[in-house]
């Protein structure tokens, strides 16, 4: 587990698992043309790097179509 994403795996795994932390829920993203992992990362106020590892993605280029797994904690678990 790299250093620094325990909190993110942890938070990820109860919501997948049905035992919540908090007020952590996962929504999902379908991306739509013209959206970068950049956009829909400051859209939900999140880190791009979290982003990537919550999809296991290597690279940040994504697809039109391509559904992305947000995690919502805490006061950011408000859609903007």
């Amino acid at each position: 587990m790299p250093v620094g994403k325990a909190t993110v795996f942890a938070k990820a795994n109860s919501v997948l698992t049905g035992k919540e932390v908090g007020l952590a829920k996962i929504v999902t993203h379908e991306v739509t043309r013209g959206e970068t992992l950049f956009s829909i990362a400051r859209r939900y106020g999140q880190a791009v790097s979290a982003l990537m590892e919550l999809n296991g993605l290597t690279t940040p280029r994504l697809q039109i179509g391509q559904k992305l797994k947000i995690l919502f904690d805490g006061i950011r678990a408000t859609l903007r």
